[in-house]
């Protein structure tokens, strides 16, 4: 593995986090609009928020998904480079440097 394929890791759970943090404010905008009154009339331009933040929703929530699974097998290829190293000072410091994204 390079040293690029083993920092990629790190960034991705970042990636996630921050894909997480705009799930919750899509999911807040959603809950804070109000339901649409189908008897009322309306005027042209008007549109269904909630069916819009619904849709950012779903795409969101996929995109998560699919970078949880590229997470998951990127650690499991880490893990397994880190078992064939022999000497374990170097497998505790392969693991803190590109797991946790320590110095």
């Amino acid at each position: 593995m390079t040293k690029k394929e083993l920092s990629q890791l790190y960034y991705l759970k970042k990636e996630i986090k921050q894909q997480q943090k705009m799930l919750e404010e899509l999911e807040a905008l959603a809950t804070s609009c109000t339901s649409k009154i189908t008897w009322f009339p309306h005027g042209p331009g008007i549109d269904d928020k909630i069916g819009n933040y619904v849709a950012q929703i779903a795409d969101l929530k996929t995109l998560i998904e699919l970078n949880l699974n590229k997470c998951l097998r990127q650690l499991n290829r880490l893990n397994q480079y880190i078992q064939s190293v022999d000497d374990p000072l170097i497998k505790q410091i392969i693991l803190y440097r590109f797991e946790n994204h320590v110095s």
